[in-house]
């Protein structure tokens, strides 16, 4: 709609927050990415998974879907999450939130219509492999995936038997998972599930007071030439509402005004021009009179049609409508609080003695700021529109009742109170508070607002994205991908702060608080190549915004706001509910065309800077293109030509590959290693690599750094800086601390410390202390203590490895390996192995060894030794 008014950029609080790094915040402050089951999964009919309510909601009515698409495929996270994994280590993250398909594991819903363990086996094996990358899990138990059966059985959430059943899945997840598990959420933003399946029904069931059937769409498109026009077109006129015509209200050159809170669900997105190609089959024979073929046994056994007409009402599209709008929202609401307090009862009781973990619930809100901050109304329907969206179920599990504006607003009859057994279930029911946040909005007061009964009219708001400064229209903030999103980052403070504020008290005793989710999307479009797409800078200045001013929410002076994590939203690109595939929130692009192929995108490099540890203590960080700095302490690390490694690892050509903890490894033209625990790695042609405490690695063609501490390294023509590797055809480095090193063809170095190192083809040095290394060209001496070991004509001598041209390896503990043109060897505990186009030969405790074509040698204790040609 064109108007007379001008608009203006979006107001903005200049605030610089370009600098900032994860070391501002507190050494134990959780940095973590995110995703959720129906989204990223796929393997929609393998494992043994059952029916959830997004499967039949998107292929039985795909019209509901912004590109008609569906998540049966999705990311494909099922088969391809160690890779995923491997990628979040590759960034530095220190956790992983993810949900749990209810459905993967309870194919019926129930406990007593079977355990599915091939959905056991594979969260298992994602949590174990979390665990092997020292990633910790933090696993939502309820993020909207219903299983089929209960909706079609007793209606869902509408129906509180399912209080009972969400508590048995939430036991049986416990039990099987809760030994590695220590961080549990009941249930993800309860207010998207209720608003957007109950009241907009863009989410299932998606169907209030038996509606007619939607206008016939259009028929699929015969080109690709007429996609973007007669289709997109058609739908869009066939999608909006009478309920959205009602609620976008436009009076000449005035700000729109929606009397709801146009927060993921709205359906102001759906005004939005399509950039799409079909996706996976989204445009297919027969596209809009697809039906979902379910079992004939599970057909009879939760499609009782007798059922559904006991209850009073009739199926649209094979979901049941809802009895009474005004009033069903509050009871699916007051239903998920049960549920949720049922299964953190059972966890407090029954695991968390001997398990140890923590358990709470992640909800939603925007900052609504007052449309006229004079304007004593405009005031208190802000603090209403934070009471209907986040106080509804906020101040139940801190209080055990309803928010006072709610209680004044909603009838009785739509809102009864707690009953007192109820108010002891939940009063108190976290350990801790999840919250995402993405958006802002002005809010004012509307005593009458133009829209039918129920849940949107009982708040008395109108809601704006823009508002009117003298002649102009200001926006709150920059519009991003959707429509509903924008960028408003100081109101996270706010939003942080009026929390605190309210709630930190006797009367509430609000717990610690997680950023479970934050981020932002751009729109889909085919035309830009991956490479164009992953320049995502927005993004990059979102997260970095959002990060200040949550940092300053928790030093502000008028009271410190306690959080403990922050979670980007999202890990990858995935089914966006129902907009599909046509918004991208990951920080990882996913080639929707191309075999699903991940590419980090500018905003993953820039995490992978942001997340280094490089404050003294156990983590270093040296630059790019010079030799390996001089470093003291237990840790060093460089890198080269990349953006941001972490903490520590060269890597050549390849995103910056991600280390975390005292791991370190490097690559060239090759992905970067995932690497746990002590260990080290090496690169060729680059600058020294990473190295944490007593492990050093080296490189080659530049000249290795004197570093003091533990461990010291010598060469020649290479970059290494590590406790044990040798150089070749040049004087040993002197070096000073524990362990020493020669290089070899030269006389051998005096040393002083404990470990020292022989050269080759000369006399062996005089060498002081405990610890003595032998050359090459003659059987590797044993040693004992912290001796480290000098290796001849090979690109890397050091505890943990250098790969050339190859996958880097997996390695998990304090191992160390190296090879050239092998994949990395798996090593578990303090293993160390090495060796050239050989298996690395097997080593106990903290021994490092190295050689070429030949195993390595046997060596206990804290010894270092290496062998060439024995």
């Amino acid at each position: 709609m064109s108007d007379g008014s001008t608009q203006v950029p979006p107001q903005t609080i200049h605030t610089d927050f370009s600098n900032l790094t994860r070391n501002d915040f507190p050494s134990d402050f959780v940095f973590g990415t995110g995703t959720s089951a129906y989204q990223v999964e796929g393997g929609a009919a393998k494992g043994g998974r059952g029916l959830s309510v997004w499967d039949v909601f998107t292929l039985r009515t795909p019209g509901n879907i912004l590109d008609g698409s569906n998540g049966n495929v999705a990311v494909d996270m099922y088969t391809k999450y160690k890779e995923d994994i491997k990628m979040m280590k590759s960034m530095g993250f220190d956790a992983y939130r993810f949900s749990i398909s209810w459905p993967r594991i309870l194919p019926g819903g129930k406990l007593c219509l079977g355990v599915n363990r091939e959905g056991i086996d594979f969260y298992n094996d994602i949590i174990n492999t979390l665990k092997d990358y020292k990633i910790e899990p933090y696993v939502t138990l309820f993020h909207w995936d219903t299983p089929y059966a209960l909706e079609q059985e007793y209606g869902g959430f509408l129906s509180q038997d399912i209080v009972n059943d969400f508590r048995d899945f939430a036991e049986l997840c416990f039990w099987e998972f809760g030994d590695r598990v220590k961080y549990w959420t009941t249930l993800n933003e309860p207010w998207t599930y209720c608003v957007n399946g109950y009241v907009s029904c863009k989410f299932p069931p998606g169907a209030a007071s038996s509606p007619p059937p939607p206008p016939s769409p259009p028929p699929p498109p015969t080109s690709a030439s007429n996609l973007n026009t007669t289709y997109t077109k058609t739908l869009l006129s066939s999608s909006l509402s009478d309920n959205w015509i009602a609620t976008h209200i436009a009076v000449d050159d005035q700000p729109i005004k929606y009397n709801f809170i146009p927060y993921r669900g709205s359906e102001t997105m759906q005004q939005s021009n399509l950039n799409l190609v079909p996706h996976r089959g989204a445009f297919h024979d027969n596209y809009y009179m697809t039906t979902y073929a379910l079992s004939s046994g599970l057909e009879s056994r939760v499609f009782n049609k007798t059922l559904i007409e006991k209850l009073g009402r009739s199926s649209i599209n094979g979901f049941l409508t809802l009895s009474t709008p005004t009033k069903d929202v509050y009871t699916v609401g007051k239903n998920l609080l049960l549920a949720h307090a049922a299964a953190v009862q059972s966890y407090r009781t029954k695991f968390k003695a001997h398990q140890n973990g923590q358990i709470g619930i992640t909800l939603v809100s925007c900052w609504f700021e007052p449309l006229n901050k004079d304007n004593e109304d405009d005031r208190k329907a802000a603090v209403r529109a934070r009471d209907f969206m986040l106080g509804w179920f906020l101040e139940p599990v801190l209080s055990g009742r309803y928010p006072q504006n709610m209680i004044d607003n909603v009838s009785v009859d739509n809102l009864p109170q707690f009953e007192p057994d109820e108010v002891d279930l939940i009063k108190g029911s976290i350990d801790f508070l999840g919250l995402n946040y993405y958006t802002s909005f002005y809010a004012s007061h509307d005593p009458d607002p133009n829209i039918a009964n129920g849940y949107n009219r009982d708040q008395k708001l109108a809601i704006y994205q823009e508002k009117k400064v003298g002649n102009r229209k200001v926006k709150i903030g920059e519009v991003a991908g959707s429509d509903w999103l924008c960028i408003v980052p100081h109101g996270i403070y706010e939003l942080l702060k009026e929390i605190n504020q309210t709630y930190n008290n006797s009367t509430y005793n609000l717990p610690p608080i997680y950023i479970t989710e934050n981020g932002v999307d751009e729109k889909h479009d085919h035309r830009l190549t991956a490479y164009q797409a992953c320049k995502d800078q927005q993004r990059i200045k979102y997260h970095q915004d959002h990060l200040g001013n949550i940092l300053k929410a928790m030093n502000d002076k008028d009271g410190k706001v306690n959080i403990k994590g922050y979670f980007a939203w999202s890990f990858c690109d995935n089914f966006e509910w129902h907009v599909g595939y046509t918004s991208r929130f990951g920080i990882i692009y996913i080639d929707y065309m191309n075999h699903l192929r991940r590419h980090p995108k500018e905003s993953a490099t820039w995490f992978s800077k942001f997340l280094v540890k490089n404050q003294s203590g156990d983590n270093k960080g040296s630059g790019n293109n010079e030799p390996s700095a001089n470093q003291s302490g237990d840790n060093k690390g460089s890198e080269n030509n990349i953006s941001g490694v972490n903490p520590s690892g060269a890597r050549n050509n390849v995103p910056g590959a991600n280390q975390s903890g005292d791991n370190k490894g490097s690559e060239n033209n090759v992905p970067g290693a995932n690497e746990l625990g002590d260990n080290k790695g090496s690169g060729n042609n680059v600058p020294g690599a990473n190295e944490l405490r007593n492990n050093k690695g080296l490189g080659n063609n530049q000249p290795s750094a004197n570093q003091s501490g533990d461990n010291k390294g010598s060469g020649n023509k290479i970059s290494g800086a590590s406790p044990t590797g040798a150089g070749n055809n040049v004087p040993g480095a002197n070096q000073s601390g524990d362990n020493k090193d020669s290089g070899n063809n030269v006389p051998s170095v005096n040393e002083l410390g404990d470990n020292k190192g022989s050269g080759n083809d000369v006399p062996s040095a005089n060498e002081l202390g405990e610890n003595k290394g032998s050359g090459n060209n003659e059987p590797s001496a044993n040693q004992s203590g912290d001796n480290k070991g000098s290796g001849n004509n090979i690109s890397s001598a050091n505890l943990s490895g250098s790969r050339n041209n190859v996958p880097g390896a997996n390695e998990l503990g304090d191992n160390k390996d190296l090879g050239n043109n092998i994949p990395g060897a798996n090593e578990l505990g303090d293993k160390k192995s090495s060796g050239n186009n050989v298996p690395g030969a097997n080593e106990l405790g903290d021994n490092k060894g190295s050689g070429n074509n030949g195993a390595g040698a046997n060596e206990p204790e804290n010894n270092k030794g290496s062998e060439n040609k024995p």
